[in-house]
């Protein structure tokens, strides 16, 4: 008798939980499972999550600014070639 309640219950909780009742996904009219609008990633323009906005005009000065380049050079040597080998 022990091995019949055990039986039944081991069976009644297996088909319990393959149920397919309460899965997130929905299926499309072809039976292929589709993710739900909130799990599907939206592809966002990096230059709008930022808060900085779109670029529409880039202005340059006519000639190069020595002193930043030299800055610029400074901390190249400084911060960049330890990872980044020229």
């Amino acid at each position: 008798m022990k091995r019949i309640f055990l039986s039944a219950l081991v069976l009644s909780i297996g088909l319990s939980s393959c149920g397919g009742g309460g899965d997130a996904s929905s299926s499309s009219p072809d039976g292929v499972k589709e993710k739900p609008q909130s799990m599907i990633k939206k592809e966002v323009d990096p230059m709008t999550d930022k808060g900085i906005g779109p670029i529409t005009e880039l202005t340059l000065a006519p000639e190069i600014d020595q002193e930043m380049a030299a800055r610029g050079a400074e901390t190249y040597q400084k911060m960049c070639t330890a990872c980044h080998k020229p």
